[in-house]
C-alpha cells in the first residue's frame, strides 16, 4: 500500500495479531513518513455487553458490503486525513463471526503532531461507525439475536 489515506475490511479468518504492526509499517513506509511526529491507534474490541439491549453478548456476526464498503472506508479516511492534515490514514472493519475479544476495527493515522491526532482519531471513530455500510448481529446468551446497521 502506498497511498495516504486507505480503509477497507478484514476477515476475522484471516491471522490479525498483527494487523497494528502491519498498518503502522504501511504509513511509516509512505514517502512522507519523516514528517511523522505521532502514530495514534485504536483497537475496538467486541465486548460481552449490549448498549441497545441490556442483555449479555456473547458474539457477534459482522457482515458489510464489499462494493461500497472498501470506498465508504476510504473516503472517511481521506476527509478526515485532510481535515487535519494528517501524513496517513488506516480504517479497517473486521468481518466474520466474532467472539467476545476479538478485534473489530483498526485505526491507525500519521500525524506531525499529537493534538491534530488525537482530535482526528475520535472524528475517525465516530464517521465510521455513523458512516459505514455495515451490519452487525449481536447473539445474546438467551439465544436470541439482534441486527444493527451502523452506516449509510
Amino acid at each position: 500500500m502506498s497511498e495516504r489515506f486507505l480503509g477497507g475490511f478484514l476477515s476475522i479468518e484471516e491471522d490479525l495479531n498483527s494487523t497494528l504492526n502491519q498498518l503502522t509499517d504501511d504509513l511509516m513506509s509512505l514517502e512522507s513518513a519523516n514528517e511523522v511526529g505521532a502514530i495514534t491507534s485504536f483497537v475496538g474490541i467486541v465486548r460481552s455487553t449490549s448498549d441497545s439491549e441490556k442483555k449479555r453478548v456473547i458474539g457477534m456476526e459482522v457482515e458489510h458490503w464489499e462494493e461500497r464498503g472498501k470506498t465508504s472506508m476510504t473516503d472517511i479516511a481521506t476527509r478526515v486525513g485532510e481535515k487535519y492534515g494528517l501524513v496517513g490514514v488506516r480504517i479497517f472493519h473486521v468481518y466474520g463471526k466474532l467472539s467476545i475479544g476479538d478485534p473489530i476495527v483498526f485505526v491507525v493515522l500519521a500525524s506531525k503532531h499529537r493534538k491534530e491526532a488525537f482530535e482526528a482519531m475520535e472524528e475517525s471513530i465516530h464517521l465510521y461507525k455513523t458512516e459505514s455500510p455495515v451490519w452487525k448481529k449481536e447473539i445474546y446468551e438467551d439465544r436470541t439475536d439482534k441486527w444493527i446497521f451502523t452506516g449509510s
